[in-house]
């Protein structure tokens, strides 16, 4: 129970989605498109109704596609959905994503935004230096948790906090615990992505819904 597992042994345990192709077929009706099964090009589409928590991790080396990803699911998510995002872009390059839709109410306070009508909060802190970059962000993430406490249990609407380079604040900072821990009552899930499963506590994962190897 106590033994600290590697990314390469963590990745035995959960599914990639190609490995599984009636767990896609069970879930290929409603949800954000992923990508296509490697064996019989199944559509894969990420549903909240099945999932636990809007929580997702995403982990892989340096150039594996995760800032991709994710760009590729807050893409379709906006495009798709009415759910509300809140992105902290610790390197810069999700601000053309924010400048494609044409969003100017973005530089909204996080306390305040999801109370608000404003659907894409964009929070650039790249210019910063490295330690100033963790604190910005563990001060945006705190912020959106005391608006998602004010927003209060029961929403319909979900909302959702983008953070790449999470290791920054993962290995610093008991935030993203919080948000893990809390968010599911109130609807608002997490979605990280760091290049190792090291990067982040046994028991912060045990809180993750989804996970992207």
């Amino acid at each position: 129970m106590g033994t600290k597992l590697g990314s390469i042994s963590v990745s035995k345990f959960f599914g990639i989605f190609y490995s599984s192709e009636s767990h896609m077929l069970r879930n290929s009706g409603n949800g954000i498109f992923i990508g296509r099964s490697e064996k019989f090009n199944i559509p894969f589409l990420l549903g909240k109704e099945n999932l636990l928590n809007l929580h997702t991790f995403i982990f892989g080396s340096t150039g594996s596609g995760k800032s991709y990803l994710m760009k590729s699911m807050i893409t379709r998510i906006i495009s798709e959905t009415n759910s509300k995002l809140a992105i902290v872009d610790i390197t810069g390059e999700y601000k053309q994503i924010v400048d494609y839709f044409g969003i100017s109410e973005y530089e909204i306070n996080p306390e305040e935004f999801l109370l608000s009508n404003v659907r894409l909060a964009y929070y650039n802190i790249s210019n910063f230096n490295e330690i100033k970059k963790v604190e910005e962000a563990e001060h945006i993430i705190s912020s959106l948790i005391e608006g998602m406490r004010k927003r209060g249990i029961g929403q319909k609407e979900d909302a959702l906090i983008f953070l790449d380079e999470a290791w920054k604040l993962l290995l610093k900072s008991n935030t993203i615990d919080i948000l893990l821990r809390e968010g599911r009552k109130y609807n608002v899930g997490a979605v990280l992505a760091s290049q190792l499963i090291e990067d982040i506590d046994p028991s912060m994962l045990s809180n993750i819904s989804t996970i992207f190897v």
